[in-house]
């Protein structure tokens, strides 16, 4: 028998839970091909937007960079 660690367990429900919850609302099980936007990878997933985790850390301090320079830059327009 394997014994699964706290990690492994999560993973292995969450994959159990994802599976259900696609079929349940006719969604494809099927992975789909995708193209990571910050390392121009191919890689396969269900929804994942980003292959490893270093390319989701760098996304999101570009995408909370671009959104804090348009917010302080419309907040300025109304400022003066």
């Amino acid at each position: 028998m394997k014994i699964l660690n706290g990690n492994n367990l999560a993973r292995n429900i969450g994959t159990w839970y994802t599976i259900y919850y696609r079929r349940r609302k006719g969604l494809s099980c099927v992975p789909i091909t995708y193209t990571c936007p910050v390392c121009r990878k191919e890689f396969q997933s269900l929804r994942e937007k980003y292959c490893p985790d270093e390319c989701r850390k760098v996304a999101r301090k570009e995408i909370l960079h671009e959104n804090n320079k348009w917010y302080y830059e419309n907040r300025k327009k109304g400022w003066n």
